[in-house]
């Protein structure tokens, strides 16, 4: 999957993204730069896909990494395909709006089932039917409310595994606290 990361590797040969990809998650590639290892890795990167659709009907699901763009709703309508890459770029790959301001955006009705990371969350919330998985996992040896955050579609669940305390928390879509309802902040 293709997020803002993968696209500071892809665009490393700029030193201005260089440098903030390496403040931001890069600098394991710092000793590397140049390198075979790393001209293959990033032609990699390269043919990543920015969105992974799984699935028809009932069963189907989306998979982005930041946000969709507010054509997914009508995916089954080949719109998808149709999108000026840049437009779609911004969404998938670098916004934050829907999971900021997440009651102004009524694209999400109709929308399959979608599992997003890119927005760091303290709990496990979602937007509709886009739930937000990036539970800051990579800090879960040294923050207590972060955790490896797996969904099992087929289940409709989510699993939280929290490394420090060894425990695995199990919870049913059904009961993932939606940010766009209008009572959210009570629930």
């Amino acid at each position: 999957m293709k997020g803002n990361h993968e696209q500071f590797f892809e665009h490393s040969h700029q030193k201005f993204v260089r440098t903030c990809w390496y403040r931001n998650g890069g600098a394991w590639a710092y000793d590397h730069y140049g390198s075979d290892e790393f001209e293959a890795l990033k032609i990699m990167v390269t043919e990543l896909p920015t969105a992974i659709v799984v699935g028809t009907g009932s069963d189907r699901f989306n998979i982005i990494h930041a946000q969709p763009h507010h054509h997914f709703g009508r995916m089954d309508d080949g719109v998808f395909d149709t999108i000026p890459f840049p437009e779609l770029e911004a969404d998938v790959m670098w916004s934050r709006e829907l999971f900021y301001y997440p009651t102004q955006y009524a694209f999400t009705k109709g929308l399959s089932t979608t599992y997003v990371g890119h927005n760091p969350a303290t709990m496990l919330v979602r937007a509709g039917p886009i739930y937000f998985l990036d539970r800051n996992a990579h800090r879960s040896y040294t923050d207590p409310e972060s955790c490896l955050a797996v969904a099992c579609h087929t289940d409709g669940v989510i699993y939280e595994f929290y490394p420090p305390l060894n425990t695995l928390n199990i919870t049913p879509y059904a009961d993932v606290p939606d940010m766009s309802h209008p009572d959210f902040e009570d629930m």
